[in-house]
C-alpha cells in the first residue's frame, strides 16, 4: 500500500524502534505496509530488485510471521547506516568496518536503535539479517562485505546459541563477538530498556 501509518505506529510504539530509523527505512522502500497490514520488511539484489519480503502481522490477536515465497535469503533485509542515516547499498562508498549478524528483521531494526541510544553510529556498520536460520548465503554474504569485526547477535536461548556457533564455525578466522544479554533477543532487550 501507498501508506505505512500503521505499521510505523506499531514499530515505534510497541516495539520501540526509534522513529526516525523506521521513518527513513520506510523512505528508502525498506519497510512497507500490505493489503493485510502487515508489516513488510524488504530486501534487494544488487541491480536493485526486489528480491526478499518478510511479513509480519501487527495485530497481537493474530500473529504470524514469514517469509513471500520465492524470496531469496541471500537478499533479506539488512540495514546500512552511518551517522544516524540509512544508505542503499549503491550509495555505499565505505568499507563497512563492522557487521552484526541477526535473525530478523525486527531485530535488525532494534539493533540500530540500541546503537543509536549508545551514540554508535557514527562509523559505517551494517546489520544483515539471517532470514531465521542459517543458510549457505551467509557465508557468501559475509565475504562480499568483508568487515573487520563481526558481532553475532543471535537470540540468547538454545537455538540462538547453536545458530551463533554455527556462524562462529562459517566465519572461520575472522574477529567476532557473541555478546550475551538478559533477554531473549535483541528487540526483547530494546523492550525493556524503554521500560
Amino acid at each position: 500500500q501507498e501508506t505505512t501509518e500503521l505499521v510505523k505506529k506499531y514499530l515505534v510504539e510497541t516495539r520501540k524502534i526509534d522513529a526516525e530509523i523506521i521513518t527513513q527505512l520506510i523512505a528508502h522502500q525498506k519497510i512497507k505496509q500490505d493489503k493485510d497490514n502487515c508489516a513488510c520488511f524488504l530486501g534487494y539484489d544488487e541491480p536493485q530488485n526486489l528480491a526478499y519480503v518478510f511479513r509480519r502481522s501487527i495485530n497481537s490477536r493474530k500473529i504470524f510471521k514469514g517469509e513471500v515465497r520465492c524470496s531469496c535469503k541471500e537478499d533479506s533485509f539488512q540495514i546500512i547506516i552511518k551517522n544516524n542515516q540509512i544508505l542503499q547499498e549503491e550509495n555505499l562508498k565505505q568499507k563497512i568496518n563492522t557487521l552484526y549478524i541477526v535473525e530478523g528483521a525486527i531485530d535488525a531494526c532494534a539493533i540500530a536503535t540500541l546503537l543509536k541510544i549508545k551514540n554508535k553510529l557514527i562509523e559505517p556498520l551494517q546489520i544483515i539479517t539471517t532470514a531465521g536460520h542459517p543458510n549457505r548465503f551467509l557465508k557468501n554474504r559475509i565475504e562480499k562485505i568483508n568487515p573487520q569485526k563481526i558481532i553475532i547477535a543471535t537470540d540468547m536461548d538454545i537455538q540462538g546459541r547453536n545458530f551463533a556457533q554455527i556462524i562462529k564455525t562459517m566465519i572461520g578466522n575472522r574477529a567476532f563477538s557473541i555478546p550475551t544479554y538478559l533477554a531473549k533477543d535483541p528487540a526483547d532487550l530494546l523492550q525493556k530498556i524503554k521500560e
